[in-house]
């Protein structure tokens, strides 16, 4: 069982997520997490705790987040026009239904998880939900690094690398790039597309050997390629009738959304990942 929380926050959601909510995770030692940045009603975290933690920590936690939403107090303002604009973006885009009604900023609201069986099959799901805990930790630990548009790129670029690096067959890799490309493709014209391909050439010129480095000297100290050919050892076990590539779509995508990698960026953090597989050819 999980306990389940929407979040509304207008201003900036990387604050919201360092200064109160991952700061009150850690102060209470609750690490069975996870959380997507959403917008339903407007901008909110979802956040979903897994129920064996104890139900008085869970009940600290919000009463810590709701008194930082009280102090903080947002005050970000959508024109009518400017939120029923985005609206209509993100539910062509990425969700099912998006309420025109809008939430008040500032506010927790208590609602019910219903497991994506039927995007991530019915013996799949727990360890689709074991890799959204992975990832919600990840994030966790390195938000608080990375503060620019450019340096979250740069971080999801080499976090795809990694993970389709130790997922898909060599093979594999260029088919995988070309359908995530394409599916975020749709939802750009052609003047976009043409911007994205120089400012992936652009940031290929500022990306170091010590962002490399780093970088997988981080994700081996804490067993990233392990987790992640561990989870989909257990996926081809369990689920035969889904594609590893569709678990890895998702995967990525849903670690991009946690990281705060905008829906317009994917195809370009994808466009990097591969110039940075081509590189080593």
């Amino acid at each position: 069982m999980w306990t389940y929380y929407k979040i509304y926050y207008y201003n900036n959601q990387d604050k919201l997520l360092n200064e109160s909510i991952f700061k009150g995770l850690s102060e209470l030692s609750i690490s069975d997490f996870f959380f997507i940045r959403y917008w339903e009603g407007g901008p909110h975290i979802r956040l979903r705790i897994r129920e064996k933690n104890n139900t008085c920590k869970i009940n600290r936690l919000f009463s810590k987040i709701q008194q930082y939403l009280n102090d903080s107090d947002s005050k970000v303002n959508y024109s009518e026009v400017d939120y029923k604009s985005i609206s209509k973006y993100l539910e062509k885009i990425d969700y099912d239904e998006t309420s025109m009604i809008r939430v008040e900023d500032n506010s927790i609201i208590s609602s019910q998880y219903i497991p994506e069986i039927e995007k991530y099959g019915k013996n799949g799901i727990a360890f689709a939900e074991k890799e959204f805990i992975f990832s919600s930790n990840l994030i966790r630990i390195i938000l608080n690094k990375v503060h620019s548009r450019k340096s979250k790129i740069i971080l999801s670029s080499l976090f795809q690398k990694k993970v389709i690096a130790t997922v898909l067959r060599m093979t594999e890799y260029q088919s995988f790039f070309r359908d995530y490309q394409s599916y975020w493709k749709m939802y750009m014209d052609l003047p976009q597309q043409e911007l994205i391909n120089k400012e992936a050439s652009d940031i290929m010129g500022i990306i170091s050997e010590s962002n490399f480095q780093e970088t997988d000297l981080f994700f081996t100290k804490i067993g990233l390629g392990n987790f992640y050919e561990s989870i989909f050892l257990e996926l081809a076990r369990c689920e035969k009738n889904i594609p590893n590539t569709y678990y890895l779509f998702n995967f990525i995508h849903l670690f991009n959304n946690r990281l705060g990698v905008s829906l317009q960026d994917e195809v370009l953090t994808s466009l990097i990942a591969q110039e940075l597989f081509d590189l080593e050819r």
